[in-house]
């Protein structure tokens, strides 16, 4: 997808008088930005930000305020069943039934259609509008419950269940012994959000649409500050030694899951030696490396004693379950790699592209070094500043830059042009944010527990991200193979890593930071300079991003829900240069979920044993001993499988020379391309307003259209300007 020119064909719709109400237009920018299939590329404007449309078991159990009760949410698995080769789609409350529950007096049977459409073809169409996955595979996978992530809808799973898209009040669901069920549609306020004073368009548009960004992240420090986790949930700062603890099982955070030996109180890291005759097996579940900072230590703890009891009690193979694992922070996975091969360095070097105000900002940003680190900067804020300082950033053969210039002068490809080869310095990263193992203060020595090829990393193709970096370090470097589960209804190959690849985020207000802490600790001839930089023939850059975080849905993270993918992942002797998100690479291995493996964890573990270390052929038909999933491979000249394709309405997921030639010739990066319009003709649902008066009047009575087109044009354009800004 062209993301600039169809910004641009939304300005035009709107200049034009395209649309009834400003809804239909942030929902046809949502959808663009979203189909770009790049989980860092996000922006979600204010209205669309408010609801998310959940369907339920039962209207009945929904709370007055729109909150859902647990267990409420209506989901749905993919399971084969004994002597079928594909999997069928159920609801996930026939589980039980199809475990042979003594109290179930039905058959369960599997959905043919869903309102009126073939099962399949419904799903993989419902899963390209909502999934923000580079993988097809991936996005029909986040359909489904997720066990991993404790069914949190905010970690991604389970997208059949909700959605920012309005899917209509009803979805009706048909299965193959005849009989229907109508599922309801609700509507429930987003994080820290309220109705109360809204009632109607104008009194909506004051509460939701007209306040700052500085005024968003005030209010929302002053809600953080009124919670009670810091309390309950003291952090841990003091890192253990390796060694052993306890066997004494922890309680089950999921009656699918054994009892944890350790576990994390976030639930983003658990150890457990599963309670069956595989006496050698350990398993570290990793779900999402989403840990604040100040947490970071206990899930560095987790991971270090799980390795030490695993050791101590003679566990010599280990499955890391990275099922769900959308990402988080990027030196967790630093980390990680290094309590599992100690005497590695993690290679981890990205490019940036080149880019005029990128220039100018890492050059202010570089002469002016000392008066940055003397503003009031937290860690977070300060190694973000990291590719715009090349004193704290180190090349391609881990040496420090002479200058910013050497940083920036890098290369050139079919893509364009980037900049050198940069990795992190974790010796800095370790002293202004997390400690990782053999860097900084971190110096605490800790044996390898695993050979490489002793450990086999499971996913169901949602790894992104963080989770990317991580899998890369564990196949480039070390070697270790990858299994994926579940997957579109077909045979052959899937990917392990189907999300975005990029190896930093940065979200529109921490670039906005960034270049306001660039302007404040430069000389007053630098502000000038970089501050002119801004201007342009249709306004100024600066400006018009912040028009676009105003206008953006806040986060109850502080973040502002607008963000873009920063840098890219380049495996370590790729002299092409390309970005591992272009990359196709499918797991070693791939097999089905069957109902089991729901109802009971151990049995995927099982699974991948037998695959690994058994001699058991578990995987489907054409899902192995593919080239791309191989460790040295080019990957450059790989051929892509008939089956990676997105065949149901989205654009096609398009890899190596066609992705880098299609970026070229935009001019922007996207992490998935094809031919697509790029914008949708409308809502996709019935639209909540009432009409509105002909002139758009947002202060009438009934206010149905919010705004005055006039601001939306100027949204539309502020996004644009604020995303020439950033790429």
């Amino acid at each position: 997808v062209n993301l600039t020119s169809s910004l641009e064909e939304l300005t035009q719709k709107l200049e034009d008088d395209y649309y009834d109400n400003e809804y239909d237009f942030q929902l046809d920018l949502y959808k663009l930005i979203s189909s770009a299939y790049d989980g860092h590329l996000v922006y979600i404007p204010d209205i669309v930000g408010v609801f998310q449309f959940l369907r339920v078991k039962s209207i009945a159990d929904s709370s007055s305020n729109g909150s859902i009760q647990a267990g409420n949410l209506f989901s749905l698995m993919s399971v084969v069943r004994e002597d079928d080769e594909l999997p069928s789609v159920f609801a996930y409350d026939d589980l039980d039934a199809m475990q042979g529950d003594e109290d179930a007096e039905y058959t369960p049977s599997p959905i043919e259609q869903i309102n009126g459409e073939d099962v399949e073809s419904w799903l993989n169409s419902y899963a390209s509008q909502n999934g923000r996955s580079r993988d097809p595979d991936a996005n029909y996978n986040s359909l489904f419950e997720n066990l991993p992530g404790n069914g949190d809808i905010e970690a991604g799973g389970d997208t059949f269940g909700h959605s920012l898209l309005y899917q209509g009040n009803q979805t009706i669901l048909s299965f193959s012994n005849g009989t229907d069920r109508t599922v309801s549609t609700v509507a429930t306020l987003a994080v820290n959000k309220t109705l109360e004073g809204a009632t109607n368009g104008g009194s909506f548009f004051q509460r939701f649409c007209n306040t700052t960004y500085e005024e968003k992240v005030l209010q929302l420090l002053q809600n953080s500050g009124t919670g009670s986790s810091n309390t309950t949930n003291p952090t841990t700062t003091t890192q253990v030694p390796y060694e052993p603890v306890s066997t004494q099982s922890l309680a089950p955070t999921n009656d699918a899951f054994p009892s944890p030996i350790i576990a994390s109180v976030d639930g983003n890291i658990a150890g457990y030696f599963p309670e069956n005759q595989l006496e050698d097996l350990a398993v570290l579940s990793v779900p999402s490396f989403l840990s604040v900072q100040a947490r970071s230590v206990e899930f560095e703890n987790a991971v270090r004693q799980t390795l030490a009891t695993a050791n101590a009690n003679n566990k010599t193979k280990l499955v890391i379950d990275l099922r769900g694992n959308g990402g988080g922070s990027t030196f967790l996975a630093y980390d990680l790699f290094r309590q599992l091969f100690p005497s590695q360095t993690p290679y981890g070097a990205g490019t940036y592209r080149q880019q005029q105000l990128f220039n100018l900002t890492g050059s202010t940003l570089s002469a002016n070094t000392d008066a940055l680190a003397a503003q009031t900067v937290n860690d977070e804020l300060y190694i973000a500043s990291f590719p715009f300082n090349y004193r704290s950033a180190l090349d391609a053969e881990g040496n420090p830059f002479e200058s910013w210039d050497s940083l920036y002068d890098g290369n050139e490809n079919d893509a364009g042009a980037w900049t050198s080869l940069v990795r992190y310095n974790l010796t800095e990263v370790s002293d202004r944010s997390i400690p990782i193992l053999g860097y900084g203060n971190n110096t605490m020595s800790q044996p390898r527990t695993f050979e490489a090829e002793n450990i086999v990393m499971l996913t169901d193709g949602t790894c992104a991200s963080t989770c990317a970096i991580f899998s890369e370090f564990m196949k480039s470097q070390a070697g270790v193979k990858s299994v994926a589960v579940g997957g579109r209804k077909q045979t052959g190959p899937m990917q392990a890593v189907g999300g975005t690849k990029g190896s930093r985020v940065l979200g529109m207000a921490q670039l906005y930071s960034l270049v306001t802490s660039a302007a404040q600790a430069a000389s007053p001839d630098d502000q000038l300079r970089l501050l002119n930089s801004f201007d342009t023939s249709e306004g100024n850059l600066l400006t018009a991003a912040t028009k676009a975080l105003d206008r953006a849905a806040p986060s109850s993270d502080l973040i502002v829900q607008g963000g873009v993918n920063f840098r890219n992942n380049i495996r370590q002797g790729d002299d092409t240069l390309t970005p591992l998100q272009f990359i196709y690479e499918a797991a070693d291995c791939r097999f089905f979920y069957t109902p089991e493996m729901y109802a009971r964890q151990e049995a995927i573990w099982e699974r991948v044993y037998q695959w690994a270390w058994g001699d058991e052929d578990v995987c489907i038909e054409g899902s192995s001993g593919l080239d791309s999933s191989k460790n040295g491979t080019n990957y450059y000249e790989t051929d892509l499988p008939d089956s990676a394709g997105n065949f149901f309405g989205g654009n096609n997921t398009i890899f190596p020379r066609d992705s880098l030639s299609l970026a070229a010739e935009n001019g922007t990066q996207t992490s998935s391309g094809g031919s697509s319009s790029g914008t949708s003709t409308g809502s996709s649902g019935e639209s909540s307003q009432n009409d509105g008066d002909e002139g758009n009047d947002e202060d009438s009575e009934n206010g149905a259209s919010v705004l005055f087109t006039s601001r939306a044009v100027g949204l539309a354009t502020a996004f644009l300007m604020g995303y020439a800004l950033i790429l």
